[in-house]
């Protein structure tokens, strides 16, 4: 059922994770108003440890900029997530914003993403928008998977990296409305 929820971190399980998740699923439908700086189908806002965790609900924004997430909306320097997906679809189309970070798994990532992977839809129409990540910056991503489609463009696995971010071992078979992108590789829309 859906969840609407205003506040700074906004999470289907937990708002903000500063422990350790390991083997939570969240189906949640999650509407974020207001000024929402971080909202994920699982958790809003990760410093600590998330594991073998997953999410297939929806992510809906009405208004806030921010970062917003599949599994995380923002994943922070000290943040791991390891082993987890996500299958729910990403909605940002509600807030034009160029601040907003759009990611089918994370919306920003300052922290660890290692064997993860994305499959929803992902739709935004500005900001930073990919399959996997919105924006890379100065974080590590290896041994990931995304198979997101982007409704309106991005890149099939980051929409920005940044900051000497690191991307290692990735595998895009994103879709781009009707057109299928396969690629063993880095895919991103900047690099900064």
């Amino acid at each position: 059922f859906p969840v609407t929820i205003s506040g700074q971190r906004v999470g289907g399980l937990a708002g903000a994770n500063a422990g350790t998740i390991t083997g939570s699923i969240s189906s949640s439908a999650i509407q974020s108003n207001g000024n929402a700086a971080s909202g994920g189908g699982l958790v809003g806002y990760n410093t600590g440890t998330t594991t073998t965790s997953g999410s297939s609900g929806k992510v809906n924004v009405v208004s806030g900029a921010g970062a917003r997430g599949g599994l995380v909306g923002m994943n922070d320097t000290a943040g791991s997530i390891s082993a987890s997906w996500s299958s729910a679809n990403v909605d940002t189309t509600g807030y034009n914003s160029s601040t907003l970070t759009t990611g089918g798994l994370v919306g920003t990532n300052n922290g660890s993403i290692d064997s993860s992977w994305a499959s929803g839809i992902v739709t935004a129409i500005n900001g930073k928008i990919g399959g996997l990540v919105g924006q890379n910056k100065g974080g590590s991503i290896t041994n990931v998977l995304s198979t997101a489609t982007l409704s309106n463009g991005g890149g099939g696995l980051v929409g920005e990296n940044l900051n000497n971010g690191s991307i290692n071992s990735a595998y895009v078979e994103a879709s781009f409305g009707t057109r299928l992108l396969s690629s063993y590789g880095v895919v991103v829309t900047q690099v900064s």
